[in-house]
């Protein structure tokens, strides 16, 4: 499971965000595990798109019940 993969706001655009995704790819290639999953905030399609051009694909929904 991937979890939180962040560039600050003046470090986006170059590339740093890339590398990691393609570190932790290669990562969990290696390790012999059978897919890497994320969770992509709604609401923020650029985001959703750049794991989609990247070999990710919806394989299910999570909804939240906020309670505070």
């Amino acid at each position: 499971f991937l979890h939180d993969l962040d560039a600050r706001p003046d470090a986006r655009g170059a590339g740093i965000g890339q590398a990691l995704l393609d570190a932790a790819i290669a990562w969990a290639r290696e390790a012999g595990l059978p897919r890497l999953e994320l969770w992509a905030v709604a609401g923020r399609p650029r985001v959703a798109g750049w794991y989609r051009r990247n070999g990710f694909a919806t394989s299910y929904e999570c909804l939240s019940l906020p309670l505070g």
